[in-house]
């Protein structure tokens, strides 16, 4: 067996929490995303083929990615804040 019988209710509990970290995070995006990006693809849309600034979108997704990157980054290199991520959390459903 590859964990022991303590290990599989951490594992169950981290990936509760986490699946539940994910589905929240979609469904913000999916309210905000449209907000951000329709002002930005109408900004750039008349530009003509070729030009730079059409590409303005993608380069904010990637600035947002990298910001995100750097956030986790700074947070995770401190071992007590890693710790801190992977203590024991109740989850209150269990399908």
């Amino acid at each position: 067996m590859p964990f022991g019988r303590g290990e599989i209710g951490q594992v169950f509990q981290q990936g509760c929490m986490a699946m539940g970290t994910v589905g929240a995070l979609t469904s913000l995006t999916a309210v905000i995303a449209p907000l951000i990006a329709l002002p930005m693809l109408m900004a750039v849309s008349h530009r003509p083929q070729g030009d730079w600034a059409i590409g303005a979108p993608l380069f904010f997704g990637a600035a947002l990615q990298l910001t995100a990157l750097a956030l986790a980054w700074m947070h995770f290199r401190d071992p007590r804040h890693a710790r801190d991520a992977a203590t024991d959390t109740p989850c209150t459903t269990r399908s």
